[in-house]
């Protein structure tokens, strides 16, 4: 936190996703991908544990529904607009 070189960080953090620091990716690769676990390559991050839950939630859907429409539908059908078998999901926290 009394860093110098992270005050710029913390008072910029509302700018992060419209104008990050030229070193921000480094400090990402630096701060979260050093610790991340073995196959993850890439980080998001939120702006609070609210947006991180949503995002994760989201994030769970889409693979789920990737990975069940990869065996059903090909990729024709889906840039086709067509209905790829609805599903009924739902989370409740």
């Amino acid at each position: 936190m009394t860093n110098p070189n992270n005050v710029s960080a913390f008072v910029n953090r509302p700018a992060l996703g419209i104008l990050p620091p030229e070193n921000f990716p480094d400090k990402l690769i630096e701060s979260l991908l050093s610790i991340a676990p073995s196959g993850m390559t890439r980080v998001q991050t939120m702006a609070c544990g609210s947006c991180s839950n949503e995002n994760a939630f989201k994030t769970m859907f889409i693979w789920y529904r990737v990975s069940a429409l990869s065996s059903v539908c090909s990729c024709a059908d889906l840039m086709c607009h067509e209905d790829p078998h609805k599903a009924h999901l739902l989370y409740v926290l």
